[in-house]
């Protein structure tokens, strides 16, 4: 029985999160998104955003890029001057990013556009609907919270 109601739970997520991020999140233009940003600078400037500060590598396993594919990004971002480069007082091969605090004004005002467009698709959405999804939405951030990484 549980093996059968993981099965079940993990092929709503393989169909639930593409959907999700087609409906939501690709469909947002990126015409009006400064220094034109790829969605990876911004999935990493984000990140960053979320974390304060990660090592490249924390950055790659994160994002799930690799590193000959994620320094280019990084130098994007660190020669508009959103994000910077520190060497770690622990490691002196480490590398930290962190986001300037160009970077974090960009960060919130994407975040409050986001949310501004996400509520315009939402807005399709009967209130009954609404109400279920936030509903639906709090128990998944609670039930994700307990999930082991």
């Amino acid at each position: 029985m549980r093996a059968e109601l993981l099965d079940t739970v993990s092929e709503c997520f393989l169909t639930s999160l593409p959907l999700i991020k087609k409906k939501l999140f690709r469909s947002i233009s990126l015409d009006n998104i400064p220094f034109q940003l790829s969605r990876s600078n911004l999935e990493v400037l984000l990140t960053l955003f979320e974390l304060r500060s990660a090592s490249v590598s924390e950055l790659c396993n994160q994002l799930r890029i690799s590193r000959p594919n994620m320094t280019p990004l990084i130098d994007k971002l660190v020669r508009h001057e959103l994000a910077e480069r520190t060497t770690s007082t622990e490691d002196r091969r480490v590398v930290r990013i962190a986001l300037t605090a160009n970077g974090e004004r960009l960060c919130q005002e994407l975040r409050k556009s986001l949310t501004e467009r996400i509520r315009i698709k939402l807005g399709s959405l009967e209130d009954e609907d609404l109400l279920e999804l936030k509903k639906c939405m709090g128990t998944l951030q609670s039930i994700a919270s307990k999930i082991q990484e």
